[in-house]
């Protein structure tokens, strides 16, 4: 189902974006209630939002740190908890950053 008029619509009122998650030549948009399908490039979409409001954490995902309700270790990583109740994961090459960022935002890290 796309819902680009929608779509777009959220996608240009950035504070509601919890997550995007990238679909081949689609962009998947969380919400706090819903999820929205537009066609763009993920990298477009991402170099987009502001660069304070969230971060990449897997080759096919960016989540907004105002999206975040917690942060789970798993037995090679974590998962994001969204808002929504959405799980993110995260890949290797981001843990780094995904633990500073539960550290400095003090993210609950639940298990």
């Amino acid at each position: 189902r796309k819902e680009s008029s929608a779509a777009s619509d959220v996608y240009k009122r950035q504070d509601d974006v919890l997550a995007i998650k990238a679909d081949q030549h689609y962009i998947q948009i969380y919400t706090i209630d819903r999820e929205y399908m537009l066609l763009y490039r993920f990298s477009d979409a991402i170099s987009e939002m502001s660069p304070d409001a969230g971060l990449q954490v897997h080759r096919s995902f960016w989540v907004a740190n105002s999206g975040i309700e917690s942060i789970k270790p798993r037995a090679k990583g974590f998962t994001i908890k969204l808002r929504n109740g959405t799980d993110i994961p995260v890949s290797i090459p981001y843990h780094a950053i995904v633990k500073e960022l539960a550290r400095t935002k003090q993210f609950l890290v639940r298990s």
